[in-house]
């Protein structure tokens, strides 16, 4: 009878295992300045149109407290964190996995970023928000079906360690014409 109790609550301790990974898994989703966390809910990318091979495509990333309900330009409601990449990529409609770089010269070439910064203190019922800006780093995108994982390591323009990782779907908006 003990072996029984035993085997029994060995196969419960690892059932709860279980769902507590898929719990982490989610709070993986972060934004980190300067070893601050700020925990990432959701992400909208934002299609202006483009040419034959080059797209401008840009990738906004929400915490907790931020929600966007529509494809308008803007739409963001709420407070909270939010970091922004404008990317160019050689797809009309995703981003292409690839290491994407922040370019000080804003040039518009597939991989680039030309605008890149964050703001830690967003809020919609705010006019003018204190964003602050990204001087480089890298972007990593991996798309796998509807989902994305993005990280990143940046460096803001004060010198402030910027990291993170999102995993994910996003709305998706065209928005060119």
């Amino acid at each position: 009878m003990k072996k029984i109790i035993f085997v029994i609550s060995v196969i419960t301790l690892c059932a709860c295992s279980g769902g507590d990974d898929n719990n982490s898994a989610s709070s993986n989703n972060l934004l980190v300045v300067d070893g601050v966390e700020y925990p990432l809910k959701s992400g909208t990318l934002l299609n202006y149109g483009g040419q034959s091979g080059l797209y401008n495509i840009d990738l906004d990333i929400y915490t907790l407290g931020i929600d966007v309900p529509d494809c308008t330009e803007g739409a963001a409601v709420g407070q909270g964190q939010n970091i922004y990449f404008e990317m160019w990529t050689s797809e009309p409609d995703f981003l292409d996995s690839i290491t994407y770089s922040i370019d000080e010269d804003e040039s518009e070439a597939v991989g680039n970023i030309t605008v890149c910064d964050y703001i830690l203190d967003f809020d919609s019922n705010v006019e003018d928000n204190n964003w602050t800006i990204i001087s480089s780093g890298n972007v990593d995108v991996v798309k796998s079906g509807n989902n994305y994982t993005i990280t990143w390591n940046l460096t803001g323009l004060e010198g402030e360690a910027i990291t993170g990782r999102y995993s994910g779907t996003l709305m998706y908006c065209d928005i060119s014409n």
